[in-house]
């Protein structure tokens, strides 16, 4: 007859034991998968901010508004401002992102320049790109004001858009998160 040396008491405590060090393994694995996959996000996209949707380069920033492009400035008359901690992931971006959904080349009888709005996160980049099978034409992306908008008037031209239906999607961009959000209509350009 074997006799058991251990008290309920002990027993318990090494259930308590194994429920924690279960719980501690647990945890520790969502923890490894959560920033397991960040690592990859950046491994896989790198410092140069490529769009996962698309696997085309994001634009950098544009300063000086050229090539007909203006962005409209501030309240405080400055057109930056300080970008969110790049934890954070961009608000999906929402607005007018083409004020015409059928524009012509020639500017008649519907007119060839076009104005288009991003409301995101502020202090995020922001740009508008648009995609006819595997060309793609982007707006310079922008930085967010303080209320977190940002707005282009610019003509077709402008980003070489030719005649025919572009897909429309705006991208907010903080480091390298980003969110993409798609307009349901197309640009339909017709010459």
């Amino acid at each position: 007859m074997k006799i058991n040396n251990k008290s309920p008491k002990s027993k318990k405590y090494l259930y308590v034991i194994f429920g924690v060090l279960v719980l501690v393994l647990i945890v520790g694995c969502i923890y490894y998968f959560f920033n397991r996959q960040d690592e990859n996000t950046v491994e896989k996209y790198g410092s140069s901010q490529i769009n996962p949707d698309s696997n085309v380069p994001i634009a950098k920033e544009n300063k000086g508004g050229s090539g007909g492009i203006s962005n409209p400035k501030t309240d405080d008359g400055s057109n930056q401002t300080s970008a969110p901690n790049d934890d954070i992931t961009p608000a999906s971006p929402m607005g007018t992102f083409v004020s015409n959904h059928h524009p012509n080349l020639g500017g008649q009888p519907a007119p060839n320049t076009v104005s288009s709005t991003c409301s995101t996160t502020p202090g995020v980049d922001c740009l508008i790109r648009f995609t006819q099978g595997s060309v793609t034409k982007e707006l310079s992306a922008q930085r967010t004001d303080s209320n977190g908008n940002t707005a282009w008037t610019w003509t077709l031209q402008d980003i070489g858009i030719t005649q025919g239906d572009w897909k429309i999607t705006a991208v907010a961009i903080n480091g390298n998160k980003v969110i993409t959000a798609s307009d349901p209509m197309m640009l339909s350009v017709g010459l």
